[in-house]
């Protein structure tokens, strides 16, 4: 007998979509993707958030593909417990610390990588960042978090106006990476060709999961490559005006069950 959802994939953001705005997934979003998955339905988180800090939540989850961290830095096996794919910075990512670092000394500086996260700057939001998350504040000299090989993802932190002025600055390093943000106080930088979207795909062709039935759902802009690639794509209501516009189906806030919603809709295409 074949399942409703069977060969379907979807791939949500946590933050602001599958997350509520206490950093919890509601009993709603978690009975409607034990639904989903039960009836054929494959399911991937898709985070910026590094594997220690996403885990537990992915352990609590009906998650039977692999995980997407990072932006996409990393794709990971929940079952084996390691990573099965990496996406390293390039070796320039060192020379854009330094040069972020000597031209803007008030801004948050922090590294990703395979094992661990480092700050290379000490921010205000960093401290809130790192505090948030549960996450050691030591502050390091990039060039002793060694090899370049492990660095996965940088972001870098401070208000909104300061960001500005960080993206004109790094302007002629965007042909060398990929970078967007996940919060308006994050800027957040990965390997050109990195991203959620690539992601997403990279996870459906692990799958046997054809484009068609590929399904989305994210509320920033560093979910917008996600929707973009997607047979259908979602939003919550509280996305950015960017999401909102590109998603084919606008469901509720992330406080109001935004997953369940979705799953629904999808019981109907």
């Amino acid at each position: 007998m074949k399942h409703r959802f069977e060969g379907m994939l979807l791939a949500s953001d946590f933050d602001g979509t599958l997350l509520d705005s206490d950093s919890a997934v509601s009993r709603e979003n978690r009975e409607a993707l034990d639904y989903f998955t039960a009836n054929g339905g494959y399911f991937t988180p898709a985070t910026g958030r590094i594997p220690s800090v996403a885990l537990p939540y992915c352990m609590e989850l009906p998650v039977n593909t692999p995980c997407i961290f990072m932006n996409g830095a990393i794709l990971y096996d929940v079952i084996a417990g390691k990573a099965i794919e990496q996406s390293s910075l390039p070796k320039e990512a060192l020379h854009l610390v330094e040069a972020v670092m000597a031209e803007f000394p008030t801004l948050g500086v922090e590294i990703f990588t395979t094992d661990g996260a480092y700050v290379a700057q000490l921010g205000e939001v960093t401290k809130w960042h790192f505090g948030g998350l549960h996450l050691p504040l030591e502050q390091v000299d990039p060039r002793t978090i060694l090899p370049m090989e492990s660095w996965c993802k940088l972001n870098l932190t401070g208000d909104t106006a300061l960001l500005s002025q960080v993206k004109s600055f790094l302007r002629p390093w965007q042909a060398d990476f990929e970078m967007s943000s996940s919060y308006p106080l994050f800027w957040e930088i990965t390997a050109r060709g990195i991203d959620k979207g690539a992601a997403v795909l990279r996870v459906a062709e692990h799958m046997g999961v054809s484009r068609d039935r590929i399904f989305t759902i994210g509320d920033s802009y560093n979910d917008t490559s996600m929707l973009r690639i997607a047979a259908h794509a979602f939003a919550p209501a509280n996305a950015e005006q960017e999401l909102l516009d590109l998603a084919d189906t606008v469901v509720s806030h992330h406080d109001q069950h935004a997953l369940r919603d979705a799953i629904a809709t999808l019981e109907k295409l």
